[in-house]
């Protein structure tokens, strides 16, 4: 159950960032964030530490999903009787390809 909790803690964590920087500062706000080394880190760590965790504790989420899915009926409608731990590694390199692709896009100079 620990690893759930680190995972929505650190997409909820991404999710006040990426979406908190750009509403208070603006276009240039989440620039000026992005051009820093430290800031671009403190955005990305959140979602490679939800990658990660994803990755090494994905039999945990298939469980944890398993029983959520047995509680709530409208979960079962979107995952049938829950994700497999497949399906949470392959989301948690999902997520690590996204920062990856981010920290080349600023390398190469497209952000």
């Amino acid at each position: 159950m620990r690893a759930w909790w680190v995972y929505w803690l650190s997409i909820g964590v991404a999710a006040v960032l990426w979406i908190g920087i750009p509403l208070v500062g603006g276009r240039d706000g989440l620039r000026a964030w992005t051009d820093q080394p430290l800031g671009l880190a403190i955005l990305l760590v959140p979602l490679v530490v939800a990658g990660l965790d994803l990755i090494f504790y994905r039999t945990s989420h298939e469980e944890v999903c398993r029983l959520e899915a047995q509680r709530h009926g409208w979960l079962r409608a979107l995952v049938g009787r829950g994700y497999s731990a497949t399906t949470f590694a392959w989301t948690g390199v999902a997520l690590l390809g996204i920062v990856v692709v981010v920290v080349a896009a600023k390398v190469g100079g497209a952000l």
